[in-house]
């Protein structure tokens, strides 16, 4: 077990680290494809509605690792899983790097004519044969990472969209560890097959649905504005939550399909409506330190979720051995232990999203400040 354990912290590390250098500079090319409010909307939505893709064959991952006819075990299963997902990304996650254009590039020339912009956005480095060039050049980066770390902590909006990503985000990851125990060992009796099949169809209804609510979403925030938005997706959200607790009846299995429609709203308007948010608060953080910081704000946001997903999965894990499940036991649990696994499986991310409502309460972005905002940094951009 302990070389398991280290194999797959280390693997894991570099891993994160990988990906983490390939999502700051993709998220931030994101945040300015576009300077206008409501396209920034739908540039979200449009990148949302293609992730999601991958979400209509991951909700099988289970059944297909389980699947003797292709797989002796689940190990083999999970083996071959991982080297394909591992394939498609590699090949997908370049087209990035080779089609996306930065909309502002600061060049030489520019920085010539331009001082004032230019300084905003570029930093000259001493040249590496200078005494101490090198070292002093990783000094000064270093330095100016950690000013801009903290400058970007004290922005209020910006904590405001954290917090609450985090709360919903990863109020539904510490119920995912175990979640579908619920639907196999109380309303399937223990039926790992029958189980996983049923949550196969409910993943895969949850995924198409999210197409839907990405679309809708997007809509919806171009007419009553981005914050509103977000508190009607994740109240839908909290509803799907909540019904989950009469649905999910071994009496009537096929009931369990009636939540997924609602919970596809929590992730699915999360992630649409923050980004295109985020690029609003970028705005807002260049006017007043006449910097842009796209790829900070990025990599902060998403590293405060990753973080909170890893604390997620842990306390996930805590949860259910908190309820007393005893996987020898199979179907054989006890009642108590399937009634706490009902109540977290429902209430945790249910309460998580509420209280994300309400942090989302006091964001002060509005659409009419948002234009004031742009209107200031095109004017500021003329006369530089």
């Amino acid at each position: 077990e302990l070389w398991y354990f280290w194999y797959f912290t280390i693997g894991s590390t570099i891993f994160y680290v990988g990906y983490t250098i390939f999502a700051t500079p993709w998220v931030a090319l994101g945040y300015e494809l576009t300077p206008d409010y409501h396209e920034r909307t739908r540039l979200m939505g449009v990148q949302n509605f293609i992730a999601q893709l991958a979400y209509i064959v991951s909700p099988w991952f289970l059944w297909i690792m389980t699947n003797t006819a292709w797989f002796p075990t689940p190990a083999e299963g999970a083996r071959g899983l991982a080297i394909g997902v591992g394939i498609i990304a590699c090949v997908v996650g370049i087209i990035p790097a080779i089609v996306l254009r930065e909309r502002r590039v600061v060049t030489a020339a520019t920085a010539t004519a331009h001082p004032a912009s230019a300084a905003a956005t570029t930093t000259e480095a001493p040249a590496p044969d200078a005494p101490g060039g090198a070292w002093a050049a990783v000094r000064r980066s270093t330095g100016e990472f950690f000013r801009g770390f903290a400058a970007t902590l004290r922005t209020g909006p910006y904590l405001r969209l954290c917090l609450a990503t985090f709360l919903v985000f990863n109020g539904f990851i510490m119920i995912s560890s175990f979640q579908s125990y619920v639907v196999i060992y109380y309303v399937f009796g223990g039926n790992q097959e029958l189980g996983a099949r049923y949550t196969g169809y409910a993943g895969t209804l949850g995924a198409i649905s999210t197409f839907g609510v990405i679309a809708l979403i997007t809509w919806l925030a171009t007419r009553i504005g981005k914050q509103r938005a977000f508190f009607v997706s994740t109240g839908l959200s909290m509803i799907g939550y909540a019904l989950k607790w009469v649905c999910y009846d071994p009496a009537r299995p096929w009931l369990l399909l009636v939540p997924a429609p609602f919970l596809a709203f929590g992730l699915g308007g999360l992630f649409t409506l923050m980004g295109a948010m985020m690029a609003d608060v970028v705005d807002t953080d260049e006017l007043a330190t006449r910097q842009r910081r796209e790829g900070m704000f990025g990599s902060i946001f998403w590293w405060v979720v990753k973080v909170g997903m890893a604390v997620a999965l842990s306390l996930g894990g805590i949860v259910l051995n908190a309820t007393g499940f005893d996987v020898a036991l199979g179907g054989a649990q006890s009642a108590r232990t399937l009634y706490l696994l009902r109540v977290a499986d429902v209430w945790i991310p249910f309460l998580a999203s509420g209280i994300a409502v309400w942090v989302m309460a006091g964001y002060p972005l509005t659409e009419a400040r948002a234009y004031e905002v742009r209107a200031e940094l095109e004017r500021r951009r003329a006369s530089a």
